[in-house]
């Protein structure tokens, strides 16, 4: 089980029903965000990746996207969350099963 180890001294680590802005690593971690890589999404380049796991690693899911969306992690779905809220997912976005 070194994927585990690593995911759980590597991952930024999100539990249920919290969030957590993620814009830089400060140094510690290649595999993280770095702050300059947000430039990117001024010409709409998809900065950031999120690989997303279910706490028994059934579930995966791995996205392509920019510093300034928002995910919502449901039990089955994943999609872009509501600019007025968090913890909503924007039913007129992209969403993906999970």
């Amino acid at each position: 089980m070194k994927f585990v180890t690593f995911l759980n001294k590597e991952a930024i680590i999100i539990p249920a029903g919290q969030f957590k802005k993620i814009t830089s690593d400060k140094g510690r971690n290649s595999l993280r965000t770095f702050a300059l890589s947000g430039w990117g999404s001024l010409f709409g380049v998809s900065d950031l990746t999120l690989f997303i796991i279910s706490a028994t690693l059934r579930r995966q899911a791995v996205i392509q996207t920019n510093y300034n969306d928002s995910w919502v992690v449901e039990t089955h779905e994943i999609g872009k969350a509501k600019s007025s809220s968090i913890w909503d997912i924007d039913r007129r976005s992209e969403s993906y099963k999970f």
